[in-house]
């Protein structure tokens, strides 16, 4: 059955760049985008060359760890990054779109 599903691995690499592409695109600290490159490299040379070293069965298993957990540290940094700067932006642009005015019945937008 594995034998018939042969591109599967090609899907497998195809996933893990773009996933890796776009999650470096923005503010992603130079670690982890290291970490995710590396790991991707890893798992792309593992997938197509494990018919000839069975060890590399486990790198493939390690390397896909790597880019989850590079995905959940990208995740965590990013999410503090988005959360301070909505924190700083909220003070100055958030304000009621109706005020009134010292006239009860007048509405300023």
């Amino acid at each position: 059955m594995v034998g018939e599903l042969f591109w599967l691995k090609y899907v497998f690499i195809g996933m893990a760049f773009l996933s890796i592409t776009f999650a470096v695109k923005e503010t992603t600290p130079v670690k982890v985008a290291a970490l995710l490159w590396v790991s991707f490299w890893v798992l792309a040379l593992s997938l197509l060359l494990e018919n000839r070293w069975e060890v590399l069965e486990y790198t493939g298993l390690l390397a896909s760890i790597g880019i989850i957990t590079g995905h959940l540290i990208n995740i965590r940094t990013c999410s503090k990054c988005v959360q301070n700067q909505s924190d700083d932006s909220t003070l100055t642009t958030i304000k009621s779109p109706l005020t009134k005015s010292n006239q009860e019945d007048e509405v300023i937008y």
